[in-house]
């Protein structure tokens, strides 16, 4: 008898293993789509950014979730693997519930959607008012984004001052993305006395982050001598460490150097490859700001002749009106 109460034991043992370590949908939600920087995100939780939530994992565990307990931080998880699935309404929908129970991050979130747009009309007053809450509530990316309304916005008063110090603010939080537009208030003079070097300081903070930005400005400083001594081919190397990363403006950086054959032989060729490649790699806003740094800076007629020439346009070697109407066609192309 005591063989087979043995015998019998271990299949028990190994049906209650199983049972003893399964997770609840609460806390599957948590581990799918909590937000790092979430301050109420529960302890042990990293958090998975925006972009890399498993969809459908993810939706699955938090409705379960948000069926048995809609609690704010659950309803807002949900709505985070809907905004990845793009299912705007209905991320909307829950990351509005969220913010209107006083979830601190669901407000920040909320302020991005009406700052874009996104499952519902624009609203960039709401977009600010939540964006606050959610700064003084420490949410870092909330601090940040309403820097850059702050800044950049034209429907918004410009504070440079208020700006710098959100931006600080969100470096405080961990928000690396910050310390590139600190350093950039330093390189501009905008809400803080210009200082190329200070700028040098927070590009290369931002740089050991791998912010393609800030590699891309640290080559602007090299380039033009602008707190360190000027040097082309350090201007390119730091250009192409951005480059590498994918981010387009270095493309254009690049390609004005070939073009003015700074530190290089002249390629107008090359030139116009790098151009298109980053035209090619942005969205509809790097493609306008890169559009205007290619109709407003300096580029020789021969740069226009080959341009025009891979356009099919009469080679007048200028910017006339067919060349831009030709290069609008690449914005958001």
């Amino acid at each position: 008898m005591a063989a087979r109460t043995l015998l019998l034991a271990a299949p028990l043992l190994l049906a209650l293993a199983p049972f003893a370590q399964a997770q609840t949908a609460a806390e599957r939600c948590d581990q799918l789509a909590a937000h790092p920087a979430d301050p109420q995100k529960p302890a042990g939780i990293a958090g998975v950014a925006t972009g890399a939530i498993d969809i459908e994992s993810a939706i699955t565990a938090c409705r379960e979730a948000v069926a048995a307990d809609p609690a704010p931080r659950l309803r807002y998880q949900l709505g985070r693997a809907l905004f990845d699935s793009e299912d705007h309404a209905g991320a909307f929908a829950e990351i509005s519930a969220a913010a209107e129970s006083g979830l601190v991050i669901a407000k920040a979130q909320l302020g991005y959607l009406y700052d874009q747009g996104i499952g519902t009309n624009r609203d960039l007053q709401k977009a600010m008012t939540l964006y606050r809450a959610g700064a003084d509530g420490n949410v870092g990316f909330a601090a940040h984004n309403l820097a850059v309304v702050l800044r950049d916005e034209k429907d918004a008063p410009i504070d440079h001052a208020a700006s710098f110090a959100l931006f600080q603010k969100a470096v405080s939080l961990g928000y690396d993305q910050s310390l590139v537009d600190v350093g950039f208030a330093y390189d501009t003079g905008n809400g803080v006395p210009q200082d190329y070097a200070e700028a040098l300081v927070w590009y290369r903070k931002a740089a050991e982050k791998d912010i393609p930005e800030a590699e891309n400005n640290i080559g602007v400083l090299y380039e033009e001598g602008n707190g360190v001594e000027q040097d082309a081919s350090q201007a390119l190397a730091w250009y192409r460490k951005a480059q590498a990363k994918d981010y387009p403006l270095a493309d254009f950086n690049i390609a004005h150097m070939f073009a003015n054959g700074i530190g290089m032989p002249a390629d107008q060729a090359k030139a116009v490859e790098l151009v298109l490649s980053g035209f090619d790699k942005g969205n509809a806003d790097d493609d306008a700001f890169n559009r205007d740094f290619l109709f407003e800076d300096s580029w020789p007629s021969e740069f226009w002749v080959a341009m025009q020439a891979h356009l099919s346009l009469p080679q007048t070697g200028r910017l006339d009106a067919a060349t831009k109407m030709a290069v609008e066609g690449l914005v958001g192309a």
